[in-house]
C-alpha cells in the first residue's frame, strides 16, 4: 500500500503571548513516530505515538525579543522517513509614547498613543487624581486622551500614568506636569 502519513497544518505562527497550539497527526497504518522540537522555547507533547490518530500539544513560551523561529520534526521510524514542519512566533510590539506630557495651566487635553502589536491586554493602572482619561483598558493600538482642569493652585502640580502590558506585566511609566495657573499682583504698583 501507499505511504500513508499526513500531518495538519502543516505550519504555525504564534503571536508574541505564550500559548499552546495542536498539530493533528494521521496514521493509519500506525507507524511508530517521533515527535521533537529543536527550540526550547517550543515543546511538544506527546515526543512519540504508534495511535492511528494523535493530537500533539504544541506549547509556546513568551516571547520578549525579536521574532524566532523552530521546526518540529515528526520522524517515521517504521519507514525511515522525516517531516518538518516550519514554526515562527512574533517578537514583542509594545511601546507607548511620548514618555512626558505637559497640560496647560488652563487646563488642557493631552494625548498618548499605545502601540500594540499582539493583541496584548493593556490597562492604564494608575493616573493623578486631577486628570480624567477617556479608556481605562484595550488591546490594541490606540490614543488615550486625559484631560486636566485649570490649575488655580500656586504650586506646579506633577504625577505619573502608568499603563500595564498584562501579557507581560511590564509597566510603562509617564511623567506629567501641569503648570499654576495662579496669578497674583497688586495695584496700583505705586502710592
Amino acid at each position: 500500500s501507499g505511504y500513508t502519513l499526513s500531518y495538519s497544518p502543516t505550519s504555525f505562527n504564534f503571536n508574541a503571548g505564550s500559548g499552546s497550539s495542536t498539530l493533528t497527526i494521521t496514521n493509519p497504518d500506525r507507524y511508530n513516530l517521533s515527535i521533537s522540537s529543536n527550540q526550547s522555547w517550543l515543546t511538544v507533547s506527546p515526543t512519540a505515538t504508534t495511535n492511528a490518530s494523535q493530537n500533539v500539544t504544541l506549547s509556546y513560551a513568551n516571547n520578549s525579543s525579536s521574532d524566532r523561529s523552530a521546526t518540529i520534526t515528526i520522524t517515521n521510524n517504521s519507514r525511515s522517513k522525516t517531516h518538518t514542519i516550519n514554526a515562527s512566533q512574533a517578537g514583542y510590539l509594545f511601546r507607548v509614547e511620548p514618555s512626558s506630557l505637559e497640560f496647560a495651566s488652563g487646563g488642557s487635553t493631552e494625548i498618548i498613543m499605545i502601540f500594540e502589536g499582539n493583541n496584548f491586554n493593556w490597562e492604564v493602572t494608575s493616573y493623578p487624581s486631577w486628570l480624567t482619561p477617556n479608556v481605562t483598558t484595550g488591546n490594541t493600538t490606540r490614543s488615550v486622551e486625559f484631560t486636566a482642569p485649570t490649575n488655580g493652585g500656586r504650586p506646579e502640580r506633577t504625577g505619573t500614568i502608568t499603563v500595564k502590558d498584562k501579557v507581560f506585566n511590564i509597566d510603562y511609566s509617564i511623567s506629567v506636569t501641569q503648570k499654576s495657573g495662579y496669578a497674583f499682583s497688586v495695584s496700583p504698583t505705586s502710592a
